[in-house]
């Protein structure tokens, strides 16, 4: 039996977790100690968080880790059968 490697996306809910806080990107930017570019990227899935930086987004916005980073199934099920599952 060959074995495949998988790959597991992590996606979050950064975005709407900071807007349900009411903070703009700027202020979030400024709570996290960063840039207003860098949560953009977060947001648009250009760029990815580091746990300390997930961790400060879960203080700030008031939520649970498994509220903010998520596994993409779809993805899971894309590279097991082909095609994207329910």
């Amino acid at each position: 039996m060959k074995h495949r490697r998988l790959t597991v996306i992590i996606k979050n809910n950064f975005k709407l977790l900071r807007t349900k806080a009411g903070l703009s990107q700027y202020a979030a930017a400024k709570g996290l100690k960063a840039t207003a570019s860098l949560i953009t990227h977060i947001e648009n899935g250009k760029c990815n968080m580091s746990l300390e930086m997930a961790i400060k987004a879960c203080k700030l916005f008031g939520c649970r880790p498994e509220e903010l980073l998520y596994v993409d199934y779809s993805s899971l099920n894309t590279q097991l059968y082909g095609r994207q599952g329910n």
